[in-house]
């Protein structure tokens, strides 16, 4: 679980109102973008490592961060030492 919450690293939003259309242009864009071989190329360079997760999956593992059990979250608090 702990390891999970590093998935998206950077994620990037929209306001949960976003026409479905324009949601799915964004998702292709960043998708196309983030698989390109050039720019996979360059921050392999950088040593600057690119792993895509759609932003379905993302979408999916939010809202499963977000629809944690009230003893689940006690327990992320406890391991981060928050209070």
């Amino acid at each position: 679980m702990l390891v999970s919450i590093s998935t998206l690293a950077r994620p990037y939003v929209s306001p949960p109102d976003i026409p479905k259309d324009r949601l799915k242009i964004l998702r292709n864009a960043f998708e196309k973008a983030l698989k390109d071989k050039a720019l996979l190329k360059m921050a392999k360079k950088a040593k600057r490592p690119i792993e895509y997760t759609s932003g379905k999956n993302a979408e999916v593992f939010i809202k499963g961060m977000l629809n944690l059990s009230p003893d689940v979250v006690a327990l992320l608090k406890e391991a981060y030492g928050v209070k």
